[in-house]
C-alpha cells in the first residue's frame, strides 16, 4: 500500500512539473456550408471532386511568455499544403466572408485570451460516385459535368454533413491530417503546436 501511494504521489508531481504548451488548440464542431468548388487548380476529373469542410478552432493562450502566434501549415493526405491562397483559407468568426493570414502579436495576445478561426481547405477531394450521390441525398438538380471554376454547390451545414455521412468522414479520418501553429516565446524560443484534424 505504501509503494503504491508513493508511486501515485510521484507521477502526480512530475504531470504537475510538466510544461504546458503555450496554446490550446480545440476544434469545434462548425456550422459553415460543406461546398463542392472546381476551382482553378481543384477542377473535376473523371474519378474525383473537390469538397471543402470547414474545421473550426478555438486557440487560447496558456502562458504568460507568449510574444505571438500563427498557422504554420496544414498536412492532408500526408502533404503539406502550400498557404492560405491557392490551398486552403482562413476566416475570423468576426467576419466570415474575408479570408485573412492568420497571425497573432503581442498587442492583440494583451487585449484578447482566445481565438476563433474557420478554416476551409481546398485540397480535399472525394470520389465522383460519393459526390453524385451527395447531390441526390440534399436534392441538388445540377450536373457535375457542366460545373465551371466559380460555380460553387452548397451541400448542408458541417455538423448535419458529419451525421449524415459517416463513410465520408470515416474515410477522411483514416489519414492524420493536421494543422500546425508557430509560436514565438519570450527570449526568442519557437514552438510548433500540431493539432489533429477530426473531419
Amino acid at each position: 500500500m505504501k509503494k503504491i501511494l508513493i508511486y501515485f504521489v510521484t507521477n502526480l508531481l512530475l504531470i504537475s512539473c510538466q510544461s504546458k504548451d503555450p496554446i490550446l488548440v480545440k476544434q469545434i464542431i462548425s456550422n459553415e456550408m460543406v461546398t463542392i468548388k472546381p476551382d482553378y487548380q481543384n477542377l473535376l476529373t473523371k474519378d474525383s471532386v473537390p469538397i471543402t469542410i470547414p474545421i473550426e478552432f478555438e486557440i487560447t493562450q496558456n502562458s504568460s511568455n507568449l510574444k505571438s502566434f500563427d498557422l504554420y501549415f496544414i498536412l492532408i493526405n500526408n502533404k503539406r499544403l502550400l498557404d492560405d491562397i491557392s490551398d486552403y483559407q482562413v476566416y475570423g468568426i468576426q467576419n466570415k466572408t474575408k479570408s485573412i493570414y492568420f497571425s497573432v502579436d503581442s498587442e492583440q495576445l494583451s487585449s484578447q485570451k482566445t481565438f476563433k478561426i474557420i478554416v476551409k481547405i481546398r485540397r480535399q477531394m472525394i470520389s465522383r460516385k460519393d459526390a453524385e450521390e451527395l447531390l441526390k441525398k440534399y436534392n441538388i438538380n445540377q450536373s457535375l459535368d457542366y460545373l465551371k471554376p466559380k460555380d460553387t454547390i452548397k451541400l448542408t451545414t458541417s455538423n448535419r454533413f458529419r451525421k449524415e455521412n459517416s463513410s465520408i468522414i470515416n474515410n477522411l479520418n483514416k489519414i492524420n491530417d493536421s494543422i500546425v501553429f508557430s509560436v514565438l516565446l519570450e527570449g526568442g524560443k519557437k514552438k510548433a503546436i500540431k493539432e489533429k484534424i477530426n473531419w
